[in-house]
């Protein structure tokens, strides 16, 4: 996760890179979230590419 502005306004962004299918990926996305909002007490945006 990497710390960035958006519209002035500091949140998290949080990129994952990805080969193949995997069906636990939402699982692992909304612990991401979590443990960034809990921890940073920022807003968390997750993309995978």
């Amino acid at each position: 996760m990497h710390e960035v502005q958006f519209n002035g306004e500091p949140m998290l962004l949080h990129l994952e890179f990805q080969k193949k299918s995997d069906p636990e990926m939402g699982q692992r996305l909304l612990e991401y979230n979590m443990i960034g909002m809990l921890t940073y007490k920022l807003p968390v945006w997750s993309c995978v590419l």
